[in-house]
């Protein structure tokens, strides 16, 4: 896909990736409903694609946000 060539090829790009999958392991780790989480995910990885035809800035703009979605589920206290 588009959005993977881009962080293969773009060093920022491909350290959010990384940091995209530790939140993604830390939001489960901390409880946050599997099913929920995996359905998200679908989600972004179709947004991504979106980011990823307008700029490699854009797509790194989606994993910031992303992160930050995933890094806020894995800090709330369990219910």
């Amino acid at each position: 896909s588009r959005a993977d060539r881009t962080v293969c090829a773009d060093v920022q790009v491909a350290a959010a990736d990384r940091d995209l999958k530790q939140a993604y392991q830390r939001a489960v780790a901390a409880g946050a409903p599997a099913s929920a989480l995996h359905e998200d995910q679908i989600d972004w990885l179709l947004a991504r694609e979106d980011a990823a035809r307008r700029s490699p800035a854009e797509l790194a703009l989606a994993y910031r946000q992303r992160i930050d979605q995933l890094n806020s589920l894995a800090d709330e206290p369990p219910h």
